[in-house]
């Protein structure tokens, strides 16, 4: 009798899942046409897909240099995004809704079930009733991913299903394959490491093979452009600011790149900080601290919140990192506070401060009362910098607090031990 019920409650869980995603696809749909101010460039990153696999599959090379200067994911991406550009733009826009909107309750139901006694089948549904809509509406990088069509959230569920969801026997194909899609996500690699030692780092590279290969199958001459010329000579990240600079200063200063790059270029950093140098230093010590907070977080059973870490340090250590890229962090950031609160109120705390700068309303008002010249936010005012730079630093403080609380737990660890 337990068999049948397992399976009733499997599929209820999965019709009320489906069908929630659906209804909040078609509100938010809905919604981001007709009431979401500033808005009017929707869906462009997604059309921007779509032209890529039509371009592939007619033969055309996305990369030469007369295309779009921004094509710069691998051709596994334009893959992907096939299906949909048959579907056409209409109903492609729609679909990427949905998706979103489904990835969204399973990010937040793998987050919280690890974080707390919470059956993962209740948790899902819990969290397609709430999370769709506070996602979409109350966050920008929610808003930015729904209205430009981004894969982002559908990338991440993956990840957080491989990392909190499956057992680690399993562990390390779907976080290999996201990492062939998209890249940086392959740190979390380090997540799959700690779980389920070197196989699971096996795993990672079959998943990513299998990305690789399945782009190669579609078009081997662009995979072979992409994979041996632009991802090495660093065009990925020019392209990605729609420049053909070797280090586009004014591309990466752009006022919706929220990177730790972007902060170097602007106000009042810039001069010599504004170069390919100072942003390869920052990178190195940002990837290394944050992967050794994190494995001080994991070895506390902070696993949550040790990939909050992992994500905040490859997203803001980003040549460009928009908005829809801090999904990857932000949406960790509340279960993580969670996780803490209870024997590390002081970092939980923290965590639940760092969610404010995200929160769309807050911003819009903060930079609504920003000092501007002509509607323009001015470049050089003190308002203006906190504003700009407002995720990495309230991000850097949640690592600074991290450390923090690693070392004193390893202080405490250290104290007990005997003489």
């Amino acid at each position: 009798m337990v068999w049948p019920t397992l399976t009733s409650r499997r599929v209820v869980t999965t019709l009320g899942w489906l069908v929630g995603s659906l209804v909040w696809s078609v509100v938010l749909y809905r919604y981001l046409f007709h009431a979401w101010p500033g808005s009017s460039h929707r869906f462009g990153d997604l059309y921007q897909r779509l032209n890529e696999s039509l371009w592939i599959l007619h033969g055309q090379d996305p990369y030469f240099v007369g295309a779009h200067i921004s094509d710069n994911v691998p051709p596994s991406v334009s893959l992907l995004h096939l299906p949909l550009a048959e579907l056409g733009r209409p109903w492609a826009g729609y679909v990427s809704v949905w998706l979103s909107c489904a990835a969204i309750p399973v990010i937040c139901a793998g987050a919280l079930s690890a974080v707390r006694p919470v059956p993962r089948s209740t948790a899902l549904l819990v969290m397609t009733l709430v999370a769709p809509p506070a996602v979409g509406v109350l966050l920008y990088p929610g808003a930015s991913a729904l209205g430009a069509g981004q894969d982002q959230l559908w990338f991440m569920a993956l990840v957080v299903v491989d990392l909190l969801v499956l057992s680690s026997r399993r562990s390390g194909y779907l976080v290999g394959a996201v990492a062939g899609l998209s890249l940086w996500p392959g740190i979390f690699a380090a997540a799959v490491l700690a779980r389920s030692g070197v196989r699971g780092l096996v795993r990672v590279a079959i998943g990513g093979v299998v990305t690789l290969v399945a782009g190669l199958m579609f078009s081997p001459s662009a995979s072979w452009r992409y994979w041996t010329y632009l991802v090495p000579s660093g065009q990925v990240s020019v392209r990605g600011v729609n420049s053909s600079a070797s280090w586009p200063v004014s591309g990466f200063k752009g006022t919706w790149n929220m990177s730790i790059n972007a902060m170097l270029t602007r106000w009042p950093l810039g001069g010599p900080f504004a170069s390919k140098a100072a942003w390869a230093v920052c990178f190195v010590l940002l990837v290394v601290l944050g992967l050794a907070i994190a494995w001080g977080l994991w070895r506390l059973g902070l696993v949550v919140t040790s990939l909050a870490v992992l994500s905040i340090a490859v997203v803001s250590s980003s040549p460009f990192a928009w908005d829809h890229h801090w999904v990857w962090v932000v949406l960790l950031l509340p279960f993580a506070a969670l996780e803490c609160w209870r024997n590390h109120r002081v970092l939980s705390i923290v965590l639940w401060l760092s969610v404010l700068p995200f929160v769309r309303q807050l911003s819009r008002s903060v930079i609504a009362h920003a000092p501007k010249h002509h509607g323009q936010l001015i470049f050089s005012s003190p308002v203006d910098a906190l504003v700009m730079n407002r995720y990495v630093l309230a991000c850097l403080a949640v690592m600074v607090a991290a450390a923090i609380t690693v070392l004193m737990a390893r202080r405490r660890t250290l104290g007990n031990e005997p003489a």
